[in-house]
């Protein structure tokens, strides 16, 4: 996680990365796909349509990790 690495080392040994994805992905929509076609789709739209919700949602997850270590 790039936003990670741009926290202070004393502050980042308290956060557990996997806590601050999982806050992260429930801030966002689900993007189910069936089939290899429907997954390079959905990783687009990640990717082009997504991408601003993508990093509020990171930064929130990490400040809600920070908030309750």
């Amino acid at each position: 996680m790039r936003q990670l690495a741009e926290l202070p080392p004393n502050l980042v040994k308290y956060i557990k990365p996997e806590e601050a994805i999982a806050c992260a992905l429930n801030r966002l929509p689900p993007l189910y796909a069936t089939s290899p076609e429907g997954g390079k789709r959905q990783q687009e739209k990640a990717q082009t349509d997504l991408a601003e919700n993508i990093f509020l949602a990171v930064r929130q997850g990490l400040a809600a990790v920070q908030r309750d270590p």
